[in-house]
């Protein structure tokens, strides 16, 4: 089985590959710089039980191919200056998009797709304030008003996150909120 993570930007598809890419028996790539010979490569010399590729969306179409038979029957074959190598192996694949209508449809068949849809305020702000807490320290109260206050303006976590890096205190989440340069902050 293979899973497509599809939707817009800022709703955790690339947390959630970075996640299963962390895995044992996980190898992470990016789609956008993945070649059908680098593809071929890397399965061949790292043989994953779980391929995480994210940005799939940004591959060129010439290099789905590799990917194509992996997926249908799970041979993967390098052709390079004479040398001929063809392994079957059993690897599943994530992959995260923004964009499926970029994907060809017989790469689309080959997965189990789940659409990520943008975060309500509430969603935004308990995702937010658990990242901001979790993997920054940020103290609770300041991940919460900094989560509050981002969601006036967007719902993406990212920006949540690079104002807790760049603020400590309330005062300098309302000066940075307002537009003031990240470098008069203080």
């Amino acid at each position: 089985m293979h899973i497509l993570l599809a939707g817009s930007p800022a709703t955790a598809k690339s947390m959630f590959l970075e996640v299963l890419g962390s895995l044992p028996g996980s190898q992470y790539a990016l789609g956008g710089s993945s070649s059908r010979a680098g593809i071929a490569d890397f399965l061949l010399n790292f043989r994953p039980r779980y391929l995480v590729i994210d940005e799939l969306d940004g591959m060129k179409a010439e290099d789905f191919s590799v990917l194509f038979s992996l997926m249908q029957s799970g041979v993967v074959a390098r052709l390079k200056k004479g040398m001929r190598e063809v392994e079957h192996m059993v690897t599943w694949v994530f992959a995260g998009c923004n964009r499926r209508d970029r994907l060809p449809p017989e790469l689309l068949s080959r997965f189990v797709e789940f659409h990520f849809t943008l975060y309500s305020r509430d969603e935004f702000v308990e995702v937010a304030v658990a990242v901001i807490t979790g993997h920054l320290g940020k103290d609770l109260g300041l991940a919460r008003y900094i989560a509050e206050r981002v969601s006036q303006r967007t719902r993406d976590v990212r920006q949540a996150i690079h104002v807790a890096q760049l603020c400590d205190t309330h005062e300098e989440v309302d000066r940075f909120e307002s537009g003031a340069e990240p470098g008069r902050l203080l």
